[in-house]
């Protein structure tokens, strides 16, 4: 149950109301997150920008993106961004056992160099304190253009905002996705 209580309805203010509906349209449900950034007017129009980082048209693989951003939402425990970040990935094409094995990527043969590399810099990005080794930074470049490595980090930036403010709310998973395996590793919170 969240801590805050969701707006629906009047409640939520003509723009609550209309991002909801679109988000209905989009999805076939209310986003809560949407609802309780409702509470705030004003912030509702910059909260749903965010979203273009994570799902605006990129020259960066919409596949590496949702990857890398679905590891944050593990590492920060978010269970929304995880349920949803499935749901966004499987759109994306990529394969459920990927999603589900995201916090083994150094290890598991069905990631790429290239996936390995974009991970490991969302990893070490999620991290307290955001700081990326030059060492990993280079894997990165020896991968993706500079344009490329920016939409990444803007993506990464946006999920690490999303998965903080659901985290701290209290928002939970709406079942977007049932993918098996696909919760938090234990202790996966502590590591932000």
């Amino acid at each position: 149950m969240p801590r805050i209580t969701p707006l629906s309805g009047n409640r939520a203010g003509l723009l609550g109301r209309l991002m909801n509906a679109a988000a209905r349209w989009r999805e076939g449900r209310d986003f809560t997150p949407l609802q309780i950034v409702a509470h705030s007017p004003p912030m509702l129009l910059p909260y749903v920008q965010m979203s273009a980082f994570s799902q605006g048209r990129t020259l960066l693989s919409p596949q590496v993106r949702a990857l890398a951003m679905h590891l944050a939402a593990h590492l920060n425990g978010c269970a929304w961004c995880m349920d949803y970040g499935e749901h966004l990935g499987t759109r994306a094409g990529v394969p459920a056992q990927k999603l589900s094995n995201v916090h083994a990527y150094a290890a598991d043969p069905a990631f790429s160099p290239a996936d390995r590399a974009a991970l490991a810099f969302a990893e070490e990005m999620t991290m307290v304190g955001g700081r990326v080794t030059d060492e990993t930074f280079a894997e990165l470049r020896r991968h993706f253009s500079e344009r490329e490595v920016v939409e990444l980090t803007l993506a990464v930036a946006a999920e690490n905002f999303f998965n903080r403010m659901n985290a701290a709310l209290g928002v939970e998973e709406q079942g977007f996705c049932a993918l098996p395996g696909s919760r938090a590793p234990a202790g996966a919170a502590d590591g932000a």
